[in-house]
């Protein structure tokens, strides 16, 4: 009794701090150790002190970001950022993906014009036939990839315990089943894998 009370209080803190940290674990990795590495190849090639170069990288690299984001509120910032999406846009492979992490990027940061939101909660079957996932309606467009897919959804279906990653699902219509609880509800399931279930209770208190 007295050990499920105190899983109760302390897993919300447990995977928020998981979260934080495989969040940071990644920028620090392809971005802290990258530009570390390269500030100590021209500042001092012998140090042998990988851990500190790589915490000044991930600061710079923050510095940096910083910078281009008032640079780029100013007049001489949104023409040079125009110049750049030209030079881009006219380069063979980068105008097939750039306008994709663009536009993606648009919808996740708050800065963006387009705001991503999930639709609502779904049930699925998948991985297969005998199991149901918990997904997102993310579009309800998606006829005008083939014909025959005017019925058709596209669902996410987030991982647990980090749903920052997941599977992209074409469904039938037909085959989904709509939940009667909130994005936030079905986010916290997913999060909590299952042991965070919205009660009857809860959902009045609220």
């Amino acid at each position: 009794k007295f050990f499920f009370k105190g899983l109760a209080f302390s897993l919300p803190f447990i995977l928020t701090i998981s979260i934080v940290y495989y969040a940071i674990a990644f920028l620090y990795n392809n971005v802290g150790n990258p530009i570390g590495s390269l500030l100590r190849s021209i500042i001092n090639p012998d140090s042998q002190r990988d851990f500190l170069w790589s915490v000044i990288g991930f600061v710079v690299a923050v510095l940096i970001v910083f910078s281009l984001g008032i640079l780029l509120g100013s007049y001489v910032g949104k023409k040079i950022y125009a110049m750049f999406e030209r030079i881009v846009s006219s380069a063979p492979l980068l105008r097939s993906i750039y306008p994709t992490v663009k536009e993606l990027s648009g919808f996740i940061l708050p800065s963006g014009k387009k705001k991503l939101e999930f639709k609502k909660p779904v049930l699925i079957n998948f991985p297969s036939k005998e199991s149901s996932s918990i997904g997102f309606v993310t579009s309800e467009e998606v006829g005008v990839m083939r014909k025959g897919m005017d019925d058709m959804v596209c669902v996410f279906v987030p991982t647990s315990p980090t749903p920052f990653s997941g599977f992209t699902v074409f469904v039938d219509k037909k085959d989904i089943v709509e939940l009667s609880i909130t994005v936030e509800e079905a986010m916290r399931i997913i999060i909590s894998c299952g042991i965070i279930i919205p009660t009857k209770e809860s959902r009045n208190v609220r």
